[in-house]
């Protein structure tokens, strides 16, 4: 959960949120109150917090002795010879602080015909069968059973589950390579392989055949390409020997079967750790297992694609293994199968933070502190008198205050006195002689929903434009509720000079105008990126 709270303002609008979460300005569910309460603040030396609302483990040197470790998962099972597993082992220091231990631990299996499993937790079947791994570090161990299932002569090998992971993983139908709008060298793929039936044809038939050679499949184009054994633009994307190269030849050699209609599909991904507090320096295995539309659940750690998105704070290997290497916080994207995860890293600034001249009002304030605290920051010190109230007028009614204004509130004792100087700005004191800014503020907010829906004479005419302009207005002085103003635009019938939000289909003719419009004015999102763009991770 995001909660954007403005700080620049102290207990500004933030103390008006009810401990039912709901914001209460004696107006609820009201423009004037939305409008306050969730716009945001971009004013000079402002902060705004953006406070993710979850549970983690602060984590330690991977050199401190465990006082106990777990494995995940607790029983390997493997399915198939291309079948891949990542153990995942976390430990606890002599404090009872969670740590990775995964590439710090021994491994070995009782039966080391069944499964062999590598220094970094990587399990690969051998054989069809049951067997034991044992985990030691130092005198402790742990000891989880391992499975081996339809394990046969030659691999079994899909197009949709083992090829085209390999692809999106290996960069191949990215949109910088084969997967732009028109392909790379006269070769395109789907990006990021959303349609394989469609990937099939230009892998094997297209170019003659000359990408595939089932006779030598060593020799074929995509491989050699792909481990620049030959020229290729795109690079190396995989060496000799590897997974990715595995997968491709046991695919060839099984004379590259098609994708078949009914191929389960990817639904979802769990990844742990979702989230964790690092040290500088300090390491963590991900786990990614994906869930298939039959039911069925694979572990594609080796298989998924990982994107460090603050590289300044944390890397991350191709096999999923996280570094933090600077303080701060940043989100390592997990990809597969069209479905993508967010672990979060968090490095403190500081170990320890004091918040105790911080008083939280609400249940946000204590969640806020909580991130304070994870982080190891302080927040921003209450603004003065004087910028408060030149803030609240800049932001409320687009103008400065007077001097005689400044003064009385500069003069004025009273503890509520920044409360009261809202109430006055948004025209919500119920006293006539007091709310004198509701003109001011409704023109000021109609210019900017003006903006928003992009209301102009060249497209409306004059007497359109100020139709739906008056309307903003009045709909504004009238405190309107949001989701009728919303309701009323979207769908409004009849003439642009008596019906002024009617004039909304008057700017946005065409559909997809109108759909653009509507989906980031209402709903915060751009979808324009889909004129030229496949998918949104293209972008």
């Amino acid at each position: 959960m995001l909660l954007r709270i403005p700080l620049h303002i102290p207990r500004y609008w933030r103390n008006r949120v009810t401990r039912r979460g709901r914001v209460d300005f004696r107006s609820k569910g009201r423009l004037m109150a939305w409008t306050a309460a969730f716009r945001t603040w971009s004013l000079p030396g402002s902060i705004v917090l953006i406070a993710m609302v979850s549970v983690g483990e602060v984590g330690v040197h991977a050199e401190n002795s465990p006082g106990s470790f777990r494995v995940q998962p607790q029983h390997a099972r493997l399915v198939g010879n291309l079948a891949r597993l990542q153990l995942q082992v976390t430990g606890t220091d002599e404090r009872g602080r969670s740590l990775d231990f995964t590439r710090d631990v021994s491994y070995s299996v009782s039966d080391g015909g069944v499964a062999s499993v590598s220094k970094t937790g990587a399990v690969v079947p051998l054989a069809s069968g049951t067997g034991k791994i044992l985990v030691r570090h130092g005198t402790r161990s742990v000891e989880i059973p391992v499975t081996v299932s339809d394990f046969l002569p030659r691999a079994e090998v899909s197009f949709t589950r083992d090829v085209m992971p390999v692809l999106s993983r290996s960069g191949c139908n990215q949109g910088t390579c084969h997967g732009a709008q028109f392909g790379k060298g006269g070769f395109k793929l789907s990006l990021l392989g959303f349609a394989p039936e469609r990937d099939y044809a230009p892998i094997v038939r297209d170019e003659l055949r000359r990408r595939v050679s089932l006779l030598k499949p060593e020799d074929s184009l995509i491989l050699n390409k792909a481990m620049l054994e030959i020229g290729h633009g795109g690079g190396r994307r995989f060496r000799h020997g590897s997974y990715d190269h595995q997968v491709l030849v046991a695919w060839l050699s099984a004379g590259v079967p098609a994708p078949v209609a009914d191929d389960p599909v990817v639904v979802g991904l769990a990844l742990e750790p979702k989230e964790r507090n690092y040290l500088v320096d300090q390491g963590q295995q991900l786990r990614v297992v994906a869930r298939y539309s039959d039911k069925t659940m694979r572990d594609v750690t080796r298989t998924a694609r990982y994107d460090a998105l603050n590289e300044g704070v944390a890397t991350v290997t191709e096999d999923g293994y996280i570094t933090a290497v600077g303080k701060g916080q940043a989100a390592v994207m997990v990809r597969y199968g069209g479905q993508a995860k967010v672990s979060l890293v968090t490095s403190p600034f500081r170990d320890n933070v004091d918040l105790a001249g911080f008083q939280p009002n609400n249940f946000i304030d204590e969640h806020v502190m909580a991130r304070w605290k994870r982080l190891g920051t302080r927040p921003s010190t209450p603004c003065t008198d004087a910028e408060f109230i030149r803030r609240a007028y800049l932001d409320s009614i687009g103008t400065l205050p007077t001097t005689g204004k400044v003064e009385a509130f500069l003069k004025s004792t009273r503890p509520d006195k920044r409360d009261q100087l809202v109430d006055e700005l948004l025209g919500l004191t119920g006293d006539p002689k007091r709310d004198l800014h509701v003109g001011s503020w409704s023109a000021y907010w109609a210019l900017k929903w003006g903006d928003l829906l992009r209301n102009n004479r060249k497209q409306t005419g004059v007497g359109g434009m100020w139709s739906l302009s008056n309307w903003i207005r009045r709909s504004l002085r009238e405190n309107m509720p949001v989701d009728q103003f919303v309701r009323e635009i979207i769908t409004a019938r009849g003439s642009t000079l008596k019906n002024g939000p009617a004039n909304f289909f008057r700017i946005s003719r065409k559909p997809t105008d109108l759909a653009e419009t509507t989906a980031q004015v209402f709903l915060g999102v751009r979808i324009q990126c889909a004129r030229c763009h496949h998918h949104p991770y293209e972008v």
